[in-house]
């Protein structure tokens, strides 16, 4: 297999779109530069690993730490999840379909004061606090 450039774009691309749809929401037609920027981080440190003689599993490793930094936390992934256990009926009816990631990206929006006390960068730690916290707020606009 031959890694290349692409291969990082569309690496990127994916979890970005698995794990960070706000984000590509949030950056509209800057999407696809900010893919690139980091694609091409990722690539030069496969290059460098591959160089260096480590093997191109291991490679592709580093190079996704890389892609995936400052993003291991997901605002929309711990929405989804508390929507799923805790608002089942409003998941399942008012989510379906494509409106699924539009409806969570307004609630990421709608939470945005309670992430901001909390840390949720790569060192996250699981906080019941903020757990609580979008349950209440998503509450007040959820009605099962």
């Amino acid at each position: 297999m031959e890694i290349d450039l692409d291969f990082f774009e569309l690496r990127f691309a994916h979890f970005l779109s698995e794990n960070h749809p706000d984000i590509i929401a949030e950056k509209g037609d800057q999407t696809k530069e900010f893919i690139q920027k980091k694609a091409n981080e990722a690539y030069y440190i496969y290059e460098e690993k591959i160089k260096e003689g480590t093997h191109a599993d291991a490679a592709i490793e580093c190079a996704d730490t890389s892609l995936k930094e400052g993003l291991i936390f997901s605002k929309f992934n711990f929405i989804e999840n508390i929507l799923e256990e805790y608002f089942p009926l409003f998941f399942k009816k008012s989510l379906s379909g494509n409106k699924i990631n539009d409806e969570i990206i307004k609630l990421i929006n709608y939470c945005k004061d309670v992430f901001i006390k909390y840390d949720t960068t790569d060192q996250y730690v699981y906080s019941a606090d903020l757990e609580t916290e979008i349950i209440g707020t998503l509450t007040e606009i959820i009605k099962e």
